[in-house]
């Protein structure tokens, strides 16, 4: 079944270039059933397939009251080490344009450990070309209640935000990202070159702020493949059943500007 579930407000990611600069990739959900498998939906494929007797691994929800995409929940028999939704882009990564809206959720105290997540370009032999990553900063704490779901916990779950690619080292966390919370990422990559720069801006209460820029060295002959979101398991630690809602969208300056708050909705199928 789902638990439903009140965000206290919206969590938004926006992958973005110059305002003249095409969408990499926008994945709309309109008609689309609360519920359904993601994998087959609107181009979207999965590293493995849903376990309905399980739990699910990625299915069309909502939020802030709109179609959207989930993933996680409970991986109670991983094929892998990790498990990822794609689709496919097949575009140049020069100057171009992403963006994201996303959700987290806490696990609850049925399976009360956390996992991390990510959104990556992708080139063919699956290399990362950049990856905004949600890496959990605790495994203990207070997690939500499964029988009250429209009362969560929201005290303590928090990731780390960092960014990783193959055209750069390791960039450390830039900041921590709650549960239940409203943030904003704006990214711009600009082709200088062989080279790829990009621009991180983050929203939280205020902003937003660049928080990180730098060059990936290389790139800017490299093809995006595929987009992905993945979720891993939490470093030494079995698996959670937190989730990550998002929706890709074709242009974020709007939201960025208005500071958007209010509620969301997200949908965690449950045995």
């Amino acid at each position: 079944m789902y638990r439903s579930f009140v965000l206290a407000s919206a969590l938004s990611l926006g992958l973005t270039a110059a305002s003249s600069a095409a969408s990499i990739f926008v994945s709309d959900f309109t008609g689309t059933s609360s519920g359904d498998a993601l994998s087959g939906t609107n181009g979207w494929g999965q590293s493995e397939a849903n376990d309905d007797d399980l739990e699910p691994l990625a299915w069309v929800s909502s939020l802030t009251g709109t179609p959207a995409a989930s993933v996680g929940a409970y991986y109670a028999a991983p094929g892998s080490t990790s498990f990822y939704a794609s689709n496919s882009v097949g575009t140049a990564f020069t100057t171009s344009t992403i963006s994201l809206q996303f959700g987290l959720q806490d696990s609850t105290t049925d399976y009360p450990f956390r996992n991390n997540f990510g959104f990556s370009l992708v080139n063919g032999a699956g290399d990362n070309l950049f990856s905004v990553n949600l890496t959990t900063t605790n495994q203990g704490g207070i997690f939500d209640d499964p029988s009250n779901p429209v009362d969560p916990e929201t005290s303590d779950a928090n990731w780390n935000l960092s960014v990783t690619s193959i055209g750069m080292a390791a960039e450390p966390a830039f900041v921590a990202v709650g549960e239940d919370s409203f943030y904003t990422v704006y990214v711009e990559f600009t082709s200088v070159g062989a080279d790829i720069n990009y621009k991180l801006y983050f929203q939280g209460t205020v902003g937003p702020t660049v928080i990180d820029t730098g060059t990936l060295a290389g790139l800017s002959s490299e093809t995006i493949s595929q987009f992905r979101v993945n979720f891993s398991q939490g470093t030494g630690q079995d698996w959670g059943d937190n989730i990550l809602t998002f929706r890709a969208v074709p242009e974020p300056s709007a939201l960025l500007l208005s500071g958007l708050a209010g509620l969301a909705f997200l949908r965690r199928r449950r045995r």
